[in-house]
């Protein structure tokens, strides 16, 4: 099983008194220092999911939940991907026999992978005694990549929407979001 990984990249306020160029204090102290980077970056491999036959039974059982097709040999799951349609071929499953189990096995499948990176750029100024303000600009999903959600529409006998994402709008930050940019003051004390 591959498991999440998460890389966090810092990067603390520079302060340039005491440096080359900062030496005197003055304004140049201001505008060059107090300078901060962040970035976060998600990644993660597809995670696994299951073609099922939905809502149906064929097993005899009476049960509708996790009931599988069966695999068609030397057909490849994949199929024409094309941004949120065509993860699965419908010809590498058929519909198995009424009173049987289908011969596909659980989580076979995997969704796309997931990458998403962040990034914040800081400016301290400050203030009197121990009051600051700080000038914010942070921005999600910076490479603007489509997010996926983590596995297509897996049921067999849906056949107008088997192997299509739905939605991709409106997702929130650390799931998969469109590029977004955020402006902010902050004033600490």
């Amino acid at each position: 099983m591959r498991s999440a990984h998460v890389t966090k990249l810092s990067c603390p306020s520079a302060r340039i008194s005491g440096k080359r160029w900062g030496n005197s204090g003055g304004g140049l102290t201001h505008v060059l220092g107090g300078w901060q980077v962040n970035g976060v970056v998600l990644a993660r491999s597809g995670q696994p999911y299951t073609v099922t036959l939905g809502a149906v039974t064929r097993s005899g059982t009476g049960w509708t939940t996790s009931q599988r097709p069966n695999v068609v040999s030397g057909v490849d799951h994949v199929g024409g991907i094309n941004g949120p349609t065509g993860w699965l071929n419908p010809t590498a499953f058929s519909d198995p026999a009424t009173g049987t189990f289908g011969s596909l096995g659980r989580n076979t499948e995997r969704g796309p992978h997931f990458v998403q990176v962040d990034v914040s750029l800081f400016k301290n100024v400050e203030m009197v005694g121990n009051q600051n303000v700080q000038l914010r600009v942070e921005i999600y999903n910076v490479i603007n990549r489509l997010q996926l959600p983590p596995a297509p529409n897996a049921n067999l006998l849906a056949p107008g929407s088997f192997g299509q994402f739905f939605n991709t709008f409106g997702r929130t930050e650390g799931f998969g979001t469109s590029s977004q940019i955020q402006f902010a003051v902050r004033y600490l004390f």
